[in-house]
């Protein structure tokens, strides 16, 4: 119900948005989406490279939206209505469902007495009475009440059925005073109340909004909001996914509640042969009631039977409950995310999924927990829960994505698999370390146990993060968005890249992929946990449980140490097949070249990790992933000394040399390699190694079975610890701290600032499509460049007139207008000073110039100038380049009057009057210079279909 309460107030700001938009105010989100090149009839990676161009102008434009605080209101006033409906709803039910008092079908009060005392065996107090449906003719009964106030109603088969069954009368009762017990009245009538009251006010008001849009869009197929369709399609999908959720969440709470309503009413005494019924036959075929089960608020008779023989297989994680989980958990994301008092940029993605990630560990933590008690096979993997829940995750992120797509399905939905490996990976962990923990000591187990929670919640975290700030756009297609980042590379690292091209292709698309998550502290940490805490429980155990653990860390450490010394080799050959051609010149080799071979070893050392993982975890039986970690993480070491120690050794390496040609030792050369290494593997290949395990496991298992060996049964859980000798500890604690002293170093290096460089300005001037733009710092210039100085616009402009005439109105309202007023006013007063020195020199020769003044007014000029040409490009693209070149020759005017205006010192006659001439020649190009803006901006406002006149002077 927490998700219904927070889906309303996405969907009635929604609603109240679509109803009070003007739409020629030039106001609202969408606006800021056109000013920055939003076409309809766009892909979503193409406008999303628009939207790119200018990242910081569109988060300002979207930051100055007002507020709206309607959603909330009206959420707030929904949950009133729903309140109320709550409190009546008893009377409602009683005016529909007239019912007696029992005694009016009590003669000897013999049943009132029976009554009377099965709720003092119950533990009820007085205030619960009993009452007869004479409607109803079926054996059974049903609560009705709120807080406290329950009423008990009995069907008049019932009271037949008392004298033919006793047993089964006193079943049917206890039952139904379990439910009282339990509250689960409370919780029915709460739930159905609220789901009631959205669907009348929120959802019917949304769904009815947005169907009869795409109705009128069937009907104008020539509306420039037609291709956007699959847009309000994934609005409609998420509602009918809301319904389909909450309809199937309640019916399986519901069930549930009835088991346990069975299980306490057995507990006091009632006959489980009152359960011995069979099934009642309806319209729904036998061969179908398996399919529409999920769809009942009540199980079947076999069901409940089946519970009773085994009460523990409540506790196990059913697939169903993991798939709402996860769908429940991406919508939840949706609806926080827009929540109006969230904060903005990277702050609201660690927010919400940091909010998502503590519902997700809320419900599932403790029924995960005790599924990992269990000692069958099934409920300790945790695989099958967590792809479950993965998928889950998948189709709400579909649905809920498609709210903010144009295209229907995105350009690599293949990427939305990873989902199942966000799910699975953490749930297996826990479930696994869970099987350890009851090896430890008392206090040591509850430390050990929150630690454990705390790995597992930031390892989903990572996941769902990873989701948000790389795997968004790389599903759209623009890992690396129009070839920009690896221009960057071409413009910041000096070498000729030409032989290097592919490789340059990879390193720009993969350095985002592992670049998402490299520089996050709390995904370091849960980097560090994923193997630590394993290793402490393992090393750490009891006496009895430290004897069958013991060979499992043996082999498992000889195995890393192994793929440790493999990895040596590896390493050695990636340096050799990365040096051969090697440029003759040392210079060259320490550009391109260099950057390359870095790349590939990035590569080596992740890839090597994750095959490490995914073997160990294929030849273990128990504890495969946590095996597989340990294991990743000392190869991992040994790959981090490998790359030092080959560049401090750099020229004693014969054929494998990089850059120098002399043999000695440089560690200096050694960390500058190997920092970068360990900055982008880190994180990434811990991860990687438990995604890896995962499949490496999977497949073992599928061998084993094609096999038909049997599955290793597991061994009961380890008995409470005793104390151990104090030299054994003392040996475990040394081995455990020579493992956390690299890898504190490592996180080290993972979460320390890197130098300041000039890439990411650079990689997104190649994204707005200029090099040089105002207020950039200098570099290098590179690429084709157009008349007027800039980079041609990649993409193809809007072929849409009326689309085209959207973004020509959200580009003069949402900062144009505003951007040439101000660019007015520094013209204007520029122009009264000109016209002051007139004043004073006419019948005159020579007049003087207060330079001072010229020099401020000027320095203005240019200023407001760079702030004009600082937005974003005009939509039509031939008045972009006019636009452009007309502002751009009043800046450089400016530019040269603001020189001209600087006195030296010791000026020379001849000095003089050639800087009087630069001065008075750079004002006359000023002039000419706004009359080319003042003639571009009326033919974009005339584009744009509005009445501003010169330069923006009559409205806004």
């Amino acid at each position: 119900m927490v998700l219904v309460t927070l889906s309303g107030v996405p969907l009635f700001g929604i609603t109240f948005t679509a109803l009070t938009m003007d739409y020629e105010s030039g106001s609202g989100a969408m606006d800021c989406m056109f000013a920055a090149g939003f076409d309809p009839a766009a892909g979503d990676g193409e406008n999303a490279l628009r939207a790119m161009r200018r990242p910081e102008l569109l988060r300002k434009c979207l930051d100055e939206q007002p507020q709206s605080y309607a959603g909330l209101v009206a959420t707030a006033a929904m949950l009133a209505v729903a309140a109320a409906v709550y409190w009546y709803q008893p009377k409602l039910h009683g005016l529909r469902r007239r019912s007696a008092p029992v005694e009016t079908v009590d003669a000897d009060g013999s049943l009132a007495a029976e009554l009377a005392l099965l709720r003092t065996h119950a533990g009820l107090g007085p205030e619960l009475s009993f009452r007869v449906d004479l409607a109803r003719t079926t054996s059974s009964a049903y609560v009705e009440g709120r807080s406290g106030r329950y009423s008990v109603h009995l069907h008049a088969g019932l009271l037949v059925r008392r004298g033919t069954d006793p047993e089964g009368f006193r079943a049917v009762v206890l039952h139904e005073l379990a439910h009282v017990r339990h509250r689960d009245v409370d919780y029915a009538s709460a739930s159905t109340a609220l789901w009631r009251v959205f669907v009348v006010t929120a959802l019917l008001p949304h769904l009815g909004q947005y169907g009869y849009s795409l109705f009128l869009l069937a009907l104008h197929t020539d509306s420039p909001w037609s291709p956007a369709a699959p847009s309000m399609v994934g609005f409609v999908l998420v509602a009918l996914l809301l319904v389909g959720l909450v309809h199937l969440a309640r019916a399986d709470l519901l069930r549930r509640r009835e088991f346990h309503a069975d299980l306490r009413a057995v507990a006091w005494g009632a006959d489980p042969a009152g359960w011995h019924r069979p099934e009642p036959r309806g319209g729904v075929l036998p061969s179908l009631r398996r399919f529409t089960a999920p769809l009942r608020t009540h199980p079947g008779w076999e069901e409940r039977r089946t519970v009773l023989a085994d009460p523990g297989r409540l506790d196990r994680l059913v697939p169903l409950e993991m798939f709402l989980t996860g769908v429940s958990a991406s919508l939840l994301f949706g609806a926080v995310s827009v929540l109006p008092f969230m904060p903005r940029g990277t702050a609201l993605l660690w927010t919400s999924d940091g909010l998502v990630t503590l519902a997700l560990c809320s419900v599932l933590g403790v029924q995960a927990t005790r599924a990992a008690s269990r000692v069958d096979r099934i409920a300790e993997s945790g695989v099958l829960a967590g792809l479950w829940l993965g998928f889950g995750l998948l189709v709400g992120q579909f649905a809920v994505s498609g709210r903010h797509r144009v295209d229907l399905v995105p350009s690599n939905p293949e990427y939305l698999l990873v989902f199942l490996l966000v799910g699975t990976v953490p749930l297996v962990w826990w479930s696994q370390t869970l099987r350890l923990l009851p090896g430890l000591p008392g206090r040591s187990r509850r430390v050990a146990l929150l630690v454990c929670a705390l790995a597992a919640a930031l390892t989903l975290l990572s996941g769902l993060m990873w989701w948000r700030l790389g795997g968004e756009r790389i599903i759209l297609g623009i890992g690396d968005p129009a070839g920009a980042f690896a221009k960057a590379y071409t413009l910041t690292v000096h070498g000729d890249w030409g032989p290097y091209a592919s490789d340059l292709s990879a390193l720009a698309e993969g350095t985002f992929v592992l670049s998402s998550l490299h520089a996050q502290p709390p995904v370091s940490v849960a980097a560090v946990l994923l193997w630590l805490a394993p290793l402490v429980l393992f090393l750490f155990q009891g006496a009895e449980a430290a004897r069958r653990s013991r060979p499992e860390v043996r082999r498992t450490l000889a195995a890393a140490v192994a793929c440790g010394l493999m990895s040596l080799v590896v390493v050695a050959v990636v340096r050799y097949a990365q040096a051969t051609p090697r440029p003759a010149d040392v210079q060259e080799r320490t550009g391109a070249f260099l950057i390359v071979q870095i790349w590939w070893l990035i590569v080596t050392v992740t890839v090597v990790c994750m095959v490490a993982g995914a073997l160990v975890a294929a030849f273990s039986r128990r504890h495969w992933m946590l095996r597989a970690l340990v294991a990743a993480q000392v190869v991992q070491l040994f790959l981090y000394g490998g790359v030092f120690l080959s560049y401090a050794a750099d020229g004693c390496l014969g054929p494998a040399n990089a850059v120098s040609d002399t043999c000695h030792w440089n560690l200096r050369n050694g960390l500058t390699t190997a920092v970068p290494v360990v900055r982008l593997t880190y994180n990434n290949a811990v991860l990687g190694a438990a995604c890896a395990a995962l499949l490496g496991a999977g497949c073992a298992r599928l061998v084993r079975r094609w096999r038909a060996r049997p599955e290793l049964s597991l061994a009961p859980l380890p008995a409470p610890a005793a104390a151990g000798h104090r030299r054994v500890t003392a040996l475990k604690a040394g081995a455990v701290l020579a493992f956390c002293v690299p890898a504190v170093f490592a996180v080290l290096v993972v979460n320390s600032a890197p130098k300041p460089s000039d890439y990411s300005d650079i990689a997104a001037r190649e994204l707005a499509g200029a090099d040089g733009d105002p207020g950039s710092p200098p570099g290098r210039a590179g690429g084709r460049t157009g008349d007027d100085g800039r980079k041609p616009e990649r993409g193809k402009g809007t072929e849409d007139p009326a689309v085209q005439r959207l973004q020509m109105h959200s580009w003069l309202h949402k900062g144009g207008i505003r951007r040439v007023r101000k660019f007015d006013a520094a013209v204007t007063s520029l122009y009264a000073e000109i016209g002051k020195v007139r004043a004073r020199g006419e019948g005159k020769k020579r007049v003087r110039v207060e330079e001072k003044d010229f020099h401020k007014l000027c320095v203005d000029v240019r200023k407001r100038t760079d702030r004009t040409l600082d937005y974003f490009p005009v939509p039509d693209k031939e008045l972009q380049r006019e636009w452009s070149a007309a502002l751009r020759r009043v800046r450089t005017a400016a530019r040269e009057c603001q020189e001209a205006t600087v006195l030296p010192e010791d000026e020379s006659r001849a000095a003089r009057k050639k800087r009087e001439k630069k001065f008075t020649g750079s004002l006359h190009e000023v002039v000419r210079g706004v009359s080319d803006v003042t003639a571009v901006f009326e033919k974009i406002t005339v584009e744009a279909g509005s009445t501003t006149g010169h330069r923006g002077r009559k409205d806004d």
